[in-house]
């Protein structure tokens, strides 16, 4: 099986949203980061590399599981080129979300 990866580009972004896909909104996450590139758009390649420890509760309504998840970040270089600029890795993080269940429907 293939881990489910893909791309989340700047583009992808509403452009009226307050938080923009930028180098200078990532600065907080990664200092620095729009120092060594400038306020440039960034690209975000990711892989789901596991998902593990899937839980299912009746009881409360509540679904999770344990995943890794890698992401790679593409900047403009100053030859106006998309470079992978950093490499972040969440390992074992835990994601638990309620999920109500009424005759057999998910609400979301």
């Amino acid at each position: 099986m293939t881990e489910p990866r893909g791309w989340f580009n700047s583009t992808d972004v509403d452009p009226t949203s307050s938080f923009q896909l930028t180098t200078s909104a990532l600065n907080i996450l990664m200092p620095g980061f729009s120092n060594a590139y400038g306020d440039e758009p960034v690209n975000v390649f990711f892989t789901l590399d596991t998902i593990d420890s899937v839980t299912i509760a009746e009881q409360d309504s509540t679904m999770g599981a344990d995943f890794t998840l890698t992401m790679n970040f593409y900047a403009n270089n100053t030859q106006n080129e998309m470079e992978l600029a950093a490499i972040m890795t969440f390992n074992d993080t835990n994601f638990t979300f309620s999920a109500p269940v009424e005759n057999m429907n998910i609400s979301l």
